[in-house]
């Protein structure tokens, strides 16, 4: 390739065989042909290595390393790539025939979007549909907010400019598990965020995938990077207990922060967001009751799990009422589990879309 690409793909693999053939074949099929993408191979042992260097594709770049980790090996090729755009891939995910197509198209017209993912399948080992993402938010607020609590975008779903991440300094290894929340939630203060609200991903579930593998230590690692998130965005704000409000909505129980200091700290991070951003639209709205019901049914299953502990019980009992006390009834949890139960079955038998499927 004599010129500089239009958009960089990284994909980082070890031993990725078989899922990586597929991988690499849904890339190849993109609707959008100007494209390099870099394969950081991390030591495999497997037939992946033979595989890539048989393509014969030129858009195909194969760089060996030796056992340096996943964040290394991401800024390695935010080092070796050519185009102003980075995407991201794992090896054993898909990409749909357009998405580089549609989100290069997104990026061009919205010039201040430092972040943008797209929504998803997920899919078992045999490429089967299990669910579909359940996050429809696309607004910045709406996401931006979302960022308190999860990573909410897929990595493998993301692009976004190759300056802005190098200005950050890239991925950061303090943060191995949870790089891509790291880097997401730094790139929300530097810009514009959005998602395409589009399946232009199957995102495969597995035991293997280094997210399910490392859980643990990636909650511990996200309840950090959360608590980073606000104080950045809120200079004085005490940020002392977001990361146990992070890992409550996780459905851990916090390490230091009792249930009230837990409520107080929600009500004031949702007061700091309105009075930055002013009058809030629907979609702000109706993000901040979900995660308020998230909360608020997590409390109220600490309160349950400590029949012992009349005291500690109470407590988690009156928070779970202050999260969202309208919703704590009968009637309305039967509802929600209905509503749940008719969205994985539609996501199980609704057919996969064209290029998302083998």
């Amino acid at each position: 390739m004599s010129h500089n690409p239009r958009v960089s793909i990284l994909l980082p693999v070890h031993n990725g065989m078989p899922f990586l053939v597929e991988t690499v074949e849904s890339v190849l099929r993109q609707s959008l042909k100007d494209f390099e993408l870099i394969v950081l191979d991390d030591g495999s042992t497997d037939e992946g290595p033979a595989y890539l260097q048989s393509l014969g594709d030129d858009r195909v770049r194969y760089h060996r390393l030796e056992r340096v980790g996943l964040v290394t090996a991401l800024n390695e090729g935010l080092r070796l790539a050519r185009a102003d755009i980075i995407a991201r891939i794992d090896a054993d995910d898909l990409a749909a025939p357009t998405r580089l197509e549609e989100q290069l198209q997104f990026l061009q017209a919205n010039p201040r979007c430092v972040l943008l993912g797209c929504d998803y399948w997920e899919i078992d080992v045999q490429g089967n549909v299990i669910s579909e993402n359940p996050f429809k938010m696309t607004s910045d607020l709406a996401l931006r907010f979302q960022l308190f609590f999860s990573a909410t975008f897929s990595h493998p779903g993301v692009v976004f400019p190759r300056k802005v991440v190098g200005e950050l300094g890239g991925y950061r290894t303090q943060f191995d598990v949870s790089e891509d929340y790291d880097l997401f939630s730094r790139l929300a203060l530097r810009g514009t965020v959005a998602c395409l609200p589009r399946k232009l991903l199957s995102k495969r579930i597995h035991g293997g995938a280094v997210s399910t593998v490392h859980r643990e230590r990636g909650l511990k690692q996200s309840s950090v990077i959360a608590k980073n998130y606000v104080a950045a965005m809120f200079p004085d704000f005490d940020a002392r207990s977001i990361g146990d409000l992070y890992l409550l909505h996780q459905g851990r129980s916090p390490e230091q922060s009792t249930p009230a200091d837990l409520w107080c700290t929600f009500k004031l991070l949702c007061d700091s967001f309105s009075e930055l951003h002013g009058p809030l639209p629907e979609e702000v709205v109706q993000t901040i009751r979900e995660v308020r019901y998230s909360l608020g049914w997590q409390s109220l299953r600490n309160a349950r799990s400590r029949p012992s502990n009349l005291k500690q019980s109470l407590d988690w009992f009156v928070a779970a009422r202050r999260f969202e006390p309208g919703e704590l009834s009968f009637r309305a949890a039967i509802r929600r589990r209905i509503r749940r139960l008719g969205t994985r079955l539609a996501a199980t038998v609704q057919r996969r879309e064209p290029g998302l499927a083998r």
